[in-house]
């Protein structure tokens, strides 16, 4: 594994935008010893609203990138996101992720009907895994761009999506066609 792709050991914010509540992002990084798989831990990734707001979405937008040695043939890695999801009346939530070129969406709404999205309260952990690359010669990036949208006849309504931790395993190679 000398020559392997592998992390340095850094985790660095490159962009934040749309900060809630002047919180600012907070996050701390684990590396395994043998800097092949990554775990960051994250404070304040919330985006959350309610009808006492007077707007009708609000979003968050933050980039990470992870210096890596040795990534001469590129690498694909295993992504987990896991986080907290909240909707209550009609409100809505989404995720939506960038990493490598290859981006993932997460829509805790999809398959829901019409009459449950405007009756239930929904509240759950979730855990979002997905594939990407890492070109030749480049670092991990990745970007969530969290939104949450209210429906502006709905006085009960509220939304909260929140991203604990990000889970990042290297130690394999991209599947050749």
């Amino acid at each position: 594994m000398e020559n392997a792709t592998r992390f340095t050991g850094k985790a660095e914010q490159t962009d934040v935008l749309g900060v809630t509540g002047g919180e600012p992002l907070g996050f701390i990084s684990n590396f395994s010893d043998d800097r092949q798989a990554a775990t960051i831990i994250f404070n304040n990734l919330t985006v959350a609203l309610d009808s006492t707001h007077h707007q009708f979405t609000a979003a968050r937008i933050v980039s990470l990138s992870i210096p890596l040695e040795n990534n001469t043939h590129g690498v694909c890695p295993i992504n987990g996101v896991s986080g907290h999801v909240s909707m209550n009346g009609s409100a809505k939530a989404l995720l939506l992720i960038r990493t490598g070129g290859n981006t993932a969406l997460f829509d805790p709404n999809k398959g829901k009907k019409k009459e449950q999205a405007q009756t239930d309260s929904d509240s759950f952990d979730f855990v979002h895994s997905f594939e990407s690359t890492v070109p030749v010669g480049t670092d991990y990036r990745i970007s969530f761009v969290l939104l949450v949208e209210l429906d502006a006849s709905d006085p009960e309504v509220s939304a909260l999506l929140t991203i604990d931790s990000l889970d990042i395993e290297l130690d394999r190679s991209c599947k050749k066609d």
